[in-house]
């Protein structure tokens, strides 16, 4: 049984993405998610900043690798 993720949301944004691929083949493009129960998790990282305010960075281990890239 499939879920509909929430609006807007895709396979692509879930931190599972890479596991559900290899798993199940799923797109990044999917809006339905075929574990039962859901396991969407926005793959997003809040940092809290001391000044109190918070930095989301969407996608956390892509930007890394990207970083690491761009460093070589």
């Amino acid at each position: 049984m499939s879920t509909k993720l929430p609006d807007g949301l895709r396979c692509g944004d879930c931190a599972h993405m890479a596991r559900c691929n290899f798993l199940l083949g799923v797109s990044p493009e999917n809006y339905e998610c075929d574990f039962d129960p859901p396991k969407f998790t926005a793959d997003v990282l809040v940092i809290y900043n001391r000044d109190g305010t918070t930095t989301k960075v969407e996608h956390p281990f892509d930007a890394l690798k990207q970083c690491k890239e761009h460093n070589r």
